[in-house]
């Protein structure tokens, strides 16, 4: 019973060990080389063989090998190395993005020909060949950066566009969301602490290394947070390093013989760790735009009350209309002028004493004046200045 437990631990050890490795045993690594060499002659010997999740894919129990720089796909087996595709363009794409979703093997921007692209390329496993794949929304640019993926969702920040010398290097500072169930990108501000050009990125099997002058931010892939570390952490500086990526191990040096284990690495500055903000909250933008936001909401606001003002100023007109019926009465009548006798005919105050008509006509004619501004207006009669007549507007 004994033997048949350490049989079995052992056993799947072993198929996970194969499953997740990141390495290249000495024969798959020639037959990458020579392939890459019979077409690219001396650059196949350049060619970084063991650098982690940027050379490794896992579509299912298989494991899948694509050198960066080129759209070559290998399919690893025991001790063998199968090439898996078949397509005849194989252009610079370093520094792309190597993943796998609904069993195809993808890539996803990246530099080459002097050029920075925003390219989706999807790799078919089941046909063995390349294509590129249409995205909508708001798109980004370029795509040079650092890229997470959540399930059927990346998340790709810190881009930056290579000048090539010419000239300056240009940074994006927004985070671009994909789905990848609908290829619709969304952008967001990026609110984390970098807001500078990444000089390098290594992806391990379950974090992200993104390095800037003297930091580098690592990034937990399990739990989406961060911990700021300096460089000599990882005994390397930001002019360039030789490494090897097995599993969450980096060994740094022409030799390899420095190991830094980034899960001891975490574990120690765990207490360190902040949450990626990878889809900002409206209150974890920026300043600025809360002030544009709140104005926005003010404008909206005035505008929304000047429009009820107006509504029911008109409802208001509206309603005297029909309850007053001595507007009415003014509106309809046959003449446009009227003197003093006969407007107080129309206003029903003739019977009345003469300073008693007096009173009640000023009283009428105020409060006509109030709800139908302009409705009768009094001038000086031309041909006996003493009097006054009265003109009906019955628009």
């Amino acid at each position: 019973m004994y033997n048949m437990k350490f049989f079995l631990l052992f056993f799947t050890s072993l198929i996970t060990f194969n499953l997740y490795a990141q390495t290249l045993t000495p024969k798959q690594e020639k037959v990458v080389r020579d392939i890459v060499m019979h077409y690219y002659g001396h650059h196949g010997e350049n060619i970084a063989s063991n650098s982690g999740m940027k050379g490794f894919v896992f579509c299912g129990m298989d494991t899948f090998y694509s050198p960066e720089g080129y759209h070559y796909i290998f399919k690893l087996k025991g001790d063998s190395a199968i090439r898996w595709d078949s397509s005849y363009f194989h252009g610079g794409n370093f520094m792309r993005y190597l993943f796998s979703y609904n069993n195809n093997i993808c890539h996803l921007g990246g530099y080459g020909m002097y050029n920075t692209n925003n390219h989706l390329e999807v790799f078919d496993i089941e046909a063995n060949k390349w294509r590129i794949q249409r995205t909508v929304g708001k798109k980004p640019a370029f795509i040079n950066g650092v890229v997470l993926q959540k399930e059927s969702t990346l998340f790709s920040f810190f881009n930056y566009k290579s000048g090539n010398n010419i000239e300056p290097d240009v940074f994006d500072n927004h985070i671009y969301k994909l789905n990848l169930n609908t290829y619709v990108w969304e952008r967001f501000e990026n609110i984390n602490m970098f807001d500078n050009i990444i000089t390098s990125s290594l992806y391990t099997l379950n974090y992200v290394v993104a390095v800037r002058g003297n930091q580098a931010m690592l990034i937990n892939k399990r739990n989406f947070h961060y911990i700021l570390i300096g460089l000599d952490e990882f005994y390397f500086d930001r002019y360039g390093f030789t490494h090897e990526i097995n599993g969450n191990i980096i060994r740094i040096g022409d030799t390899h013989k420095t190991k830094v284990d980034l899960d001891l690495l975490w574990a120690k500055y765990n207490y360190q760790s902040l949450p990626l903000i990878l889809e900002p909250a409206w209150h974890q933008v920026s300043q600025n735009q809360i002030i544009l936001l709140s104005l926005l909401c003010v404008l909206i606001a005035l505008l929304l009350f000047t429009n009820w003002k107006k509504r029911q100023a008109v409802k208001t007109y509206q309603t005297l209309e029909v309850v007053n019926p001595l507007v009415q009465k003014i509106k309809l009548g046959n003449k446009h002028t009227l003197d003093i006798d006969e407007l107080d005919e129309l206003l029903e105050i003739y019977h009345m004493e003469s300073d008693s008509r007096k009173l009640k006509r000023h009283r009428i004619l105020s409060d006509l004046e109030k709800t139908h501004p302009g409705l009768i207006q009094r001038q000086k009669d031309e041909t006996d200045k003493r009097r006054f007549i009265y003109i009906i507007q019955k628009s």
